[in-house]
């Protein structure tokens, strides 16, 4: 009898009711008389072994995945993770591709995935014979082992447990002389909870992740970044682009799990992975990855954070810094922004105007507003000399003072003389200027019947001067003419939000 062309291990533990779909999957395959099926029953229960023994196939069985790898015929080895199944044609395809170009890792695309996963980007270019991950630096995170081919001399030689996850399979793609990518979809959830159980240890975006799942990811990151010893320097950047994102996304969780000693061994043991790649290439890593989220200053405080091994950061992504102005954005003015660049812009920066009175005795206009910049710690009672409100083209200028402060939002008000004030209608700006002199303007909103209006390209809210006393109107631009609003300036609170 000829020998099978590949034999797929199948997983019994935990298996529930999925075993009979995978097998079904497999019966549905062109080429399924080649396909040899080798089930691991470590750790099954008495219902799932029962359930394995009426099946009534033809199979082998093995009590761990390496056992497993050392009985199989296959030329090849596949190992169909608890819950995914393979669709019509999808082993097939990965089957013809390995033979076709002589390949000792096949990966296809899997359907039930989120479109901007970064290993599914490099899929999308189609069909493609590479010899190196460097040449697909995002396919290091390329899922779990479902949509993947190997040979089974590399797999034996490199003695990785196909079942361990990233670290394993990434062991099999950095030792194969030749790699085949396709955007052909090979496999697929067999059911939406069971997508949900399997995907997230791979995928490093489960949210929820309690602390035995942080320390396990932080195990399998270390793992990764050890395989970076003796390979190219395009090999160490692909592979701590993957440690960079993921770790990135796990402080999160790290600093709402961990007590104050988890906490600083999660940091400590980041800061040295970091460590090992220069800090331009970790901050376009870190940079990239806080993009797809939003990018927030919180988010890059507590990606500095993590680079460095401070924990009080990452609990607690806030920082006191004076503004910095370069080429028009705003940045947090502290000695790590040559380093970190992006990872210290004020993102997102936004202030409202909420309330106008007079004061001292009517000689003064007193403004006041609110700013929100997450990330960034005012003090009660400071004068901000990096924010100026401005009135008209710098016809008058004064610093403001904050007036109520908590982390990532305060008050502020500003004092400016009647008689300085221009008469009619001039514009109302908040400036941020640096200790060098540079400066940009911020978007400036107002407030009306305790709600933002949603102006943000600066420039529309003006302060009108009359004999009467002064007031707040916003500036519209349609097509067809320009309206003036005068708007109510109440003393409403922002609670801490603008909706852009």
């Amino acid at each position: 009898m000829a020998k099978p062309e590949v034999s797929v291990i199948l997983p019994t533990r935990d298996a529930g009711g999925w075993l009979r779909d995978a097998l079904d999957s497999i019966d549905v395959q062109r080429f399924r008389h080649r396909v040899e099926v080798i089930l691991v029953e470590e750790g099954a229960r008495g219902d799932l072994a029962d359930e394995v023994r009426v099946l009534g196939k033809p199979m082998r069985r093995a009590e761990t995945v390496t056992a497993a790898v050392a009985g199989a015929q296959g030329r090849h080895l596949a190992f169909l993770d608890a819950g995914d199944v393979y669709v019509p044609g999808g082993l097939d395809g990965l089957m013809e591709l390995a033979a076709r170009h002589d390949a000792d890792v096949v990966v296809g695309d899997m359907a039930g995935t989120a479109p901007g996963c970064a290993w599914r980007k490099e899929l999308a270019l189609g069909e493609r014979v590479i010899g190196s991950v460097a040449e697909a630096p995002d396919i290091v995170c390329g899922g779990p082992a479902s949509n993947k081919l190997f040979a089974r001399e590399l797999v034996a030689t490199t003695r990785a447990d196909l079942s361990h996850g990233v670290p394993a399979l990434l062991a099999l793609m950095l030792d194969a002389r030749r790699l085949v990518l396709s955007d052909q979809i090979c496999c697929r959830p067999a059911r939406d909870q069971d997508a949900a159980r399997v995907k997230a240890p791979y995928s490093g975006d489960d949210p929820s992740l309690e602390e035995d799942g942080i320390m396990a990811r932080l195990a399998d990151a270390e793992q990764v970044a050890g395989h970076c010893e003796g390979r190219p320097p395009e090999v160490r950047r692909a592979l701590m682009r993957w440690v960079g994102a993921t770790q990135l996304r796990h402080a999160e969780a790290a600093a709402a799990t961990l007590d104050d000693a988890g906490l600083a061994d999660f940091a400590h043991r980041t800061s040295i992975m970091f460590k090992e790649i220069s800090p331009p290439v970790m901050t376009e890593i870190l940079t990239e990855a806080l993009a797809r989220r939003g990018g927030r200053l919180d988010d890059g405080l507590r990606a500095i954070g993590t680079c460095l091994g401070e924990p009080e950061t990452i609990r607690r992504p806030v920082a006191r810094g004076r503004l910095r102005v370069l080429s028009g954005r705003v940045y947090l003015d502290l000695p790590d922004l040559e380093t970190f660049g992006d990872l210290l812009r004020v993102q997102p920066l936004t202030a409202v105007v909420c309330r106008l009175r007079p004061a001292g005795h009517a000689t003064l206009l007193r403004v006041g507003g609110q700013v929100l910049a997450p990330g960034l710690l005012a003090t009660q009672g400071e004068v901000r000399s990096d924010l100026l409100l401005e009135v008209g083209d710098a016809v008058c200028r004064r610093e403001v003072h904050v007036t109520r402060a908590r982390p990532g939002f305060f008050s502020w008000s500003c004092d400016l003389p009647e008689r300085a004030l221009p008469y009619g209608e001039a514009g109302l700006r908040l400036v941020a200027r640096d200790r060098f002199g540079a400066e940009t303007g911020l978007p400036l909103s107002v407030i009306r019947d305790e709600r933002v209006v949603a102006d943000f390209e600066g420039r529309r809210v003006r302060l009108r001067g009359t004999p009467e006393g002064a007031g707040l109107v916003v500036t519209r631009t349609g097509p067809l003419r320009c309206a003036v609003t005068r708007a109510r300036v109440l003393g409403a609170a922002m609670r801490g939000n603008v909706h852009r």
